[in-house]
């Protein structure tokens, strides 16, 4: 470097500390707990300089968190202003500056851009109705709206371009699943935590969802669908890690499965289990898991947890099956819609639910959502929403099927890669008692696999030698980073 450009820098240096100090020293005089933030503030936006990754793992560990009060309130006193909006802008350019981008499919790149017009257009579409909206938008302003319902989504979904955009290489995957099993077991431990310390009625599990809405934000079929797209990971971390960190992860994604007192995911998780050993060929567990399942069942589970999953199959009721969502929400949402052919093509936009005659006259219960996300999709964007998602999911189950078919990975990614096409048929499954295809917070895990599912796939063709040569000068140059591949199996046994 030439001296005068090494003056030059030194000298931008000292003017920015200089700027930096006087601003800590201004607000110092003021408010001594907004200096100490101004000055934590700038010491991360260092860090996240420095360490690129640092601030993508950073946001996807605080995005399952997004029902926290913290995430939920303005900041310095500007409407809609949120950490995680501030974040993601940090996040994106430093990737800009510190990354270099690999190539993904051009069908990935359609298929964001088609989600995301889908979903703007539905939001700006609910903007007029959006005041009525009961519980958090109670206090309605259009900055606040759109920064939960429109900019909170946006960030959500970052990870399925992200993901595949910097992280194609061996290291970057695993440090991606790394981080995805990292989430979960925190997000695990939390929920068992409060269970054990701060639940005053532990008998009762639907006093505790309510504790853990309260005290983390997470509802509780959010905190299942976290647990049931996390587990096929934790399977494959056990299977080709083996230590006690891998086990104890799992245990305790299955013990928070429980305490999440969704019926949905109770099977789904054990439907999950079974098809990842049956897709990876392990056909030797399946007698195993059998047998753990049923003295799991008769030995381990407290009685209510099954009363609460075979709730009517005694009796043959499909409403009480259905917790009442047949006669009382689908049956009349599905006769109104019926004679409004604009509703069934367009819908209404977000939370459209709330348009419904049904909705507004108390027929239906007063819910935000249709317990049933096509059902929703229609009411949100109607059958062409629905039908574009569904034809991207199946864009994406294919992609990944043909790639795990070719065998082009090694047995620890062939193996991530089977995870992420169980997680995603878990989803669309359990999508008929809940969740939504638009990106929400319960969905967060859905973008953040998809991703992975991207990366794996790209990574297998350049194994294969399918990419261009350059693949392998830019994998070294965005591998300069300290190796984190835990799960590959030091042994080089192939985990099974």
């Amino acid at each position: 470097m030439e001296p005068l450009q090494i003056r030059m820098k030194i000298g931008f240096f000292y003017a920015a500390a200089g700027i930096l100090g006087l601003l800590y020293l201004i607000l110092a005089v003021n408010d001594v707990i907004l200096a100490t933030m101004f000055s934590l503030t700038i010491a991360a936006v260092y860090l996240f300089y420095r360490y690129s990754d640092l601030s993508f793992i950073t946001l996807l560990l605080i995005l399952p968190f997004l029902g926290l009060g913290v995430f939920n309130e303005s900041m310095a006193g500007i409407p809609g202003l949120r950490p995680q909006i501030l974040l993601v802008p940090l996040v994106v350019l430093f990737f800009i500056i510190k990354k270099k981008p690999y190539s993904i499919p051009a069908g990935l790149i359609v298929s964001i851009f088609m989600i995301l017009t889908l979903f703007t257009v539905s939001f700006f579409r609910s903007i007029e109705y959006a005041s009525k909206i009961s519980g958090r938008f109670i206090n309605f302003s259009v900055y606040s709206y759109a920064s939960t319902q429109f900019l909170s989504p946006i960030i959500i979904m970052l990870p399925l371009l992200l993901i595949p955009l910097y992280y194609q290489s061996e290291k970057e995957i695993s440090r991606i699943t790394t981080v995805l099993i990292a989430s979960i077991t925190i997000i695990s431990a939390c929920v068992i935590a409060l269970y054990l310390f701060v639940e005053p009625m532990k008998l009762d599990l639907n006093h505790f969802r309510n504790t853990l809405s309260t005290m983390l934000g997470i509802h509780g079929n959010d905190l299942a669908n976290f647990c049931f797209l996390a587990i096929p990971f934790l399977l494959v971390a056990c299977l080709h890690k083996k230590n006690v960190w891998a086990y104890g992860a799992l245990l305790l994604t299955l013990g928070a499965t429980a305490l999440s007192y969704s019926r949905t995911a109770y099977f789904i998780v054990l439907f999950g289990i079974v098809l990842f050993y049956f897709l990876s060929g392990r056909y030797k567990y399946l007698p195993i898991i059998a047998i753990v399942i049923f003295l799991v069942l008769q030995f381990v589970l407290p009685e209510s947890i099954i009363d609460r999953a075979l709730t009517g199959f005694s009796e043959g009721d499909l409403n009480l099956i259905s917790a009442g969502r047949i006669q009382h929400l689908w049956q009349p949402i599905l006769n109104e819609i019926n004679i409004k052919p604009d509703v069934i093509w367009f819908g209404y936009g977000i939370h459209g639910i709330i348009n419904l005659r049904a909705w507004q006259t108390g027929t239906i219960f007063a819910v935000s959502h249709a317990h049933n996300m096509y059902l929703d999709m229609i009411l949100e964007s109607g059958l062409i929403g629905l039908i574009s998602l569904l034809a991207f999911y199946a864009y994406v189950l294919v992609k990944f099927i043909k790639s795990y078919r070719r065998r082009e990975l090694e047995s620890w990614q062939r193996d991530l890669l089977a995870a992420v096409i169980v997680a995603i048929i878990c989803y669309l499954i359990s999508g008929f008692t809940g969740r939504r295809l638009f990106p929400s917070l319960s969905n967060i895990y859905v973008w953040i696999v998809t991703g992975l599912g991207f990366s794996l796939v790209s990574a297998g063709k350049a194994r294969a030698g399918l990419n261009p040569a350059s693949w392998q000068s830019l994998m070294k140059t965005n591998e300069q980073q300290p190796n984190v591949s835990w799960l590959k199996n030091t042994k080089g046994g192939t985990g099974a």
